[in-house]
């Protein structure tokens, strides 16, 4: 049996979640006699075909330079028909799109493509942007949201995101409907597409149910979402991440030492959205030292991690150790007692907080829906509201003043065996 893997990046050029996933999941099953490979486009005008890690990589080329139109998502990708000449060449049992979003990179045209030609479809749910095109599930930026679509919140929120202060959002929104009827690409007109681009969204997102014989999400709440916005129940499975790592027990690991530091890890991108800053300003505001954060990861926002790095320029229990290889980061895990993902935003599933259990470390994460899915307050994570810095520094403090609150998720991490990841 063939698979492909559709979606906009794949290693070597990015590692982020959603390539560690396809990746585990082509290793996965290959153990099973399906074979991978993974489709993407290429923005240079060199697209060439590899091998990486022992899965074939073809890659067809996109403008990297979209006319207005297509950015907006009112004409196909310029690379459509090379992209379904690889399919015909390849000739799969089915199509597995990791994305159908975003105007260039694997869009909902391609997932048209696919199934027009007559191959079985199946898609994958990595981001929240699948359902909440701010991809946050913060309303306006400032309070948790439902998470359920609807034209004129979404759009107000959107406008919102996009500089309309005040009660203009929600007055825009309301009134685009008489002056827009159909997407505007060009002039003034644009400022009210919004109402239109929330119901372009959640059609493409009917389409994409209507066209997938099975969708997969990373969690529950996920498809929880889904099914609440519309989507068939009967079609959408929880898939969890395949990764390569071994779980650990309690004799494998040294017991805290008392009165040696507390080490932290933080693991991700560089980006406001991940709350790296609101890490930094908890540990720097602690009155005890006796504590060492190392953080890694690529930088995405140059500007946020400047200001970061301006944070801890003068502290020197914090250690900046940029991005490392997938595999060696799971194999240093284990040799810190526990993870800070102090994410601001809801994460579709927070790979780097399965991986922190599996490991057996304890995770100290924001309060969101994901990372309450994976772990349990008190027991194998200690959570905190999102973005609030203050309620952090308090649960740091306490502790390492009481190094036991850790120990007792260590070891109930330890009693598990881990987290396995299938």
């Amino acid at each position: 049996m063939k698979l492909i893997h559709c979606l906009r990046n794949y290693f070597p050029d990015k590692t982020g979640g959603t390539e560690i996933y396809v990746h585990g999941l082509c290793k996965a099953l290959a153990a099973f006699g399906v074979s991978a490979v993974i489709v993407k486009p290429n923005f240079s005008g060199t697209a060439t075909s590899y091998v990486f890690d022992g899965i074939l990589v073809k890659e067809y080329n996109e403008t990297a330079f979209p006319s207005a139109a297509l950015q907006l998502g009112v004409e196909p990708p310029e690379g459509l028909q090379a992209f379904k000449n690889i399919l015909l060449g390849e000739q799969p049992d089915a199509v597995h799109f990791h994305e159908t979003a975003g105007s260039t990179g694997i869009t909902i045209y391609h997932l048209n493509a696919a199934k027009a030609l007559g191959f079985t479809v199946f898609s994958s749910f990595h981001l929240a942007g699948n359902i909440c095109m701010r991809n946050t599930f913060l309303y306006k930026g400032n309070y948790a949201c439902d998470g359920i679509i609807k034209i004129n919140k979404c759009a107000a929120c959107m406008l919102h995101y996009r500089g309309a202060k005040g009660v203009l959002p929600n007055v825009i929104a309301a009134v685009s409907p008489f002056i827009n009827k159909k997407i505007a690409v060009r002039g003034v007109r644009r400022l009210f597409n919004y109402p239109l681009y929330i119901q372009k969204h959640l059609f493409d997102l009917q389409t994409v149910n209507n066209l997938s014989t099975t969708m997969f999400v990373l969690s529950n709440w996920y498809r929880n979402l889904l099914i609440t916005n519309g989507m068939d129940a009967q079609k959408i499975i929880v898939l969890p991440p395949a990764a390569d790592i071994q779980p650990f027990y309690d004799n494998e690991r040294p017991p805290l030492q008392y009165g040696k530091p507390i080490l932290f890890i933080y693991a991700g991108r560089i980006a406001e959205i991940k709350g790296l800053e609101v890490a930094i300003d908890a540990l720097v505001a602690l009155q005890s030292s006796n504590w060492e954060l190392h953080i890694y990861g690529d930088v995405y926002d140059q500007a946020y991690h400047t200001r970061c790095l301006g944070k801890t320029n003068n502290h020197q229990n914090i250690h900046w150790k940029a991005a490392v290889p997938h595999e060696l980061l799971l194999t240093k895990l284990p040799q810190y007692d526990a993870l800070l993902f102090p994410s601001l935003v809801q994460e579709t599933m927070g790979l780097i907080v399965l991986e922190a259990l599996a490991a057996g470390i304890a995770v100290i994460g924001s309060d969101i829906w994901s990372v309450q899915e994976f772990t349990n307050d008190g027991r194998d994570g200690l959570l905190f509201e999102p973005g609030n810095t203050k309620a952090l520094t308090t649960l740091l403090a306490n502790i390492i003043e009481r190094p036991s609150l850790l120990e007792t998720t260590l070891q109930h991490n330890a009693t598990a065996g881990g987290m396995e990841l299938v």
